[in-house]
């Protein structure tokens, strides 16, 4: 029996062996026959590599249970190696061996499945980007940025512009700066980090 999902989108596959013909002058087609209908529904398949695939859409509105036949065209001669029952609702179905022989050219079904086609999704979440400061740092060090930080934005448009690219592009921090600054700032090649350590020496200096 031919088991398959009525609300999701699957493929029958089956292996099919041809005698006496080449595969790419095959064609191949699924029939539902619904168990008290007159109308048969066909759905039109592929045989690639000795493997035959058809496409079941879903929502198919007809009856739950009915008859299922696999047709083969091969020289223009109609085969129907396989057929029995369908039901639905079931995702996967599975044929023992079943085939035919003829002293013409012969399809054989080695065996059948329904492979379902589901959608892949991948769910990405941004990170949240780091801020300029360590996390932990003590409210002494917080402050003493701030404080540094004001000092410079007060600074005139022109004064800042002056010891950015003459004073800080060329200020190579002592040790003692650099060793303050990887403590509180998470980098210190941006600007903020350099103005506190050049800050930090100034401060140094003026207590000496």
């Amino acid at each position: 029996m031919l088991k398959f999902n009525k609300s999701k989108k699957q493929t029958f596959e089956c292996k099919v062996e041809i005698e006496g013909a080449d595969y790419t002058k095959t064609r191949s087609r699924l029939i539902l026959s619904p168990t008290g209908d007159s109308k048969h529904i066909f759905f039109e398949g592929k045989i690639e590599g000795g493997t035959c695939k058809v496409v079941i859409p879903e929502g198919l509105e007809i009856a739950r249970s009915g008859n299922v036949i696999l047709e083969v065209v091969v020289d223009n001669t109609l085969f129907t190696p396989w057929h029995s029952t369908y039901e639905m609702l079931v995702e996967s179905v599975k044929v023992n061996e079943v085939s035919m022989k003829k002293n013409e050219p012969t399809v054989k079904v080695i065996e059948e499945k329904i492979a379902e086609q589901k959608p892949k999704v991948t769910v990405t979440i941004p990170q949240k980007p780091k801020g300029i400061l360590k996390e932990g740092i003590s409210p002494k060090n917080k402050r003493r940025v701030e404080e540094f930080v004001a000092s410079y934005k007060k600074l005139g448009v022109k004064d800042r512009t002056f010891l950015r690219e003459n004073v800080l592009a060329k200020h190579k921090p002592s040790k003692v700066a650099r060793t303050w600054a990887q403590s509180v700032f998470n980098e210190t090649t941006s600007l903020i980090p350099k103005v506190c350590m050049y800050a930090i020496e100034s401060e140094v200096k003026r207590k000496k």
